[in-house]
Formats: structure tokens, sequence, C-alpha cells
């Protein structure tokens, strides 16, 4: 069904842009690849790609960059473009932002933060989420500091807390708790922050977390419907290909 999603995608992104192919989007997927900066540029501009396309891969160029340490790319020609749009997910419902949180790059995300990044935007997962899977504090801290929802949740339930547990960064458990993050939200299975530390293998951070029971209520959360989403993205082009601005 992705790749169905995928190609579909492709296809109206190409349909929208006569110059744009499925061979010169590919051409564009390998020069990130190889980091190759000036590539993309000449790509970006002689080809007149839009930066905010869907690579074959389902990832945007930027996420792609970003994904694969691409930061020379990133820095001298993604972040330079005036039409990028930093709010666009990969596929997978990946943003910008949650690539640079999981990575722990700090100065990217605060520059993605000042174009225009969504701190709270979930597809599924938050970057706050992302930021606590790997432990970073100064990332975690970073995406507090700018408002992030320290309980957002997922569709089963799992907090950045959970997250933090699971991967038994202390020092990322204790960020999160400092912010208000609570501790007797458990997963959709009922196995609280405590429990997966124990799990794990950190009997530790699990008396750390310890509760007396799991909160009962389901917490409420708004996840971004991703095709939806999308669809709204290519809408908005179309029109504004229909309509230019004077």
């Amino acid at each position: 069904m992705k790749k169905l999603l995928i190609a579909l995608l492709s296809l109206i992104s190409i349909s929208a842009h006569a110059q744009t192919t499925e061979a010169t989007l590919t051409e564009l997927q390998e020069a990130i690849e190889r980091n190759d900066a000036a590539r993309v540029a000449f790509l970006f501009r002689e080809k007149r790609m839009d930066p905010n396309f869907y690579l074959p891969n389902g990832d945007t160029p930027l996420v792609y960059a970003i994904r694969t340490d691409a930061m020379k790319t990133v820095n001298l020609v993604m972040l330079r473009h005036r039409a990028l749009n930093v709010k666009i997910p990969s596929l997978r419902g990946e943003t910008p932002l949650m690539l640079a949180a999981i990575k722990g790059d700090v100065d990217l995300a605060q520059t993605l933060l000042f174009m225009g990044a969504d701190v709270n935007v979930n597809f599924g997962w938050t970057a706050l989420h992302y930021a606590a899977a790997s432990g970073q504090k100064p990332m975690i801290e970073l995406l507090l500091k700018n408002g992030a929802e320290v309980n957002a949740v997922t569709e089963r339930q799992v907090t950045p807390l959970y997250m933090a547990a699971r991967s038994l960064a202390r020092d990322a458990v204790d960020a999160l708790l400092s912010a208000g993050a609570d501790k007797t939200i458990c997963n959709d299975q009922g196995i609280s922050p405590s429990s997966v530390a124990r799990q794990r293998g950190s009997s530790t951070i699990a008396d750390h977390l310890a509760i007396e029971a799991c909160k009962m209520e389901k917490q409420e959360q708004t996840i971004i419907d991703l095709t939806e989403f999308i669809k709204s993205l290519e809408q908005g082009e179309s029109a504004n290909a229909q309509n230019p601005a004077p």
C-alpha cells in the first residue's frame, strides 16, 4: 500500500512540474546520497525542481539529506532554498525536525524551529518521542523549551518518557520528569515506563519510575492522518499553479 501511495504521489508531483521527471527525481536522490551539494543545487536551479517533492524512496529531499547525514547539502543548499517547506513529512510520517531530534543535532533543530517547524506535529510520533528514543537530553531540553508536549502519546499510548525508559537513558528520563512527564501513563498493553526499563535490564531506572498502578483513562492526542495531510498539500500546490501570484 505504501509503495502505491509513493508512486501515486510521485506522479502527481511530476505532472505538476513538467520539467521534473522520474529520472530526475532518482538523480536527485542519488546526488543526496553522495552528499553532492553542487549537483543538488544544479538540479534545483537548472531543472527547476521543487525541494518539497517526494523522492522515489518516499522521503522529501530535506528529510533524506538529514537521514543520510548529507549535512553539506542540507546547510549549503536545502536550507537556503526559498521554496523549502520544513513542515512536510516523509511518507513514513517523519519530519525534518524528527530526524534532527533522533540524531541529536541541536543546531539543525534550532534552525528548523526558526524556519517554522511544528514541534508538536504528530503523524504517529513526535519529535520529542524521537529525541527520547535516542536519549538525547540536550535535544529534549530544546524541544521542551520550544513548547513540546511532554506527555504526547502515540496511537498505542506510548509517551516520550516510555521511550527514554526503554532506551535506558537516565539523563533523558530525568529531563522529562523535571518537565512534568507522567510516569503513570502506560501503553495500550498496560506496560509502564518502569516496567519497560526493568524488561530492558535496568532495575535502577525501573525503581526510579516505580508506580502503584497505571493511569486508567486513555490519553487523548491529535494524530494527523498522513494521507489526508499530503492530499491537502497537493491540492494547495495545484491551486497555486492555477492561480499564480501576481
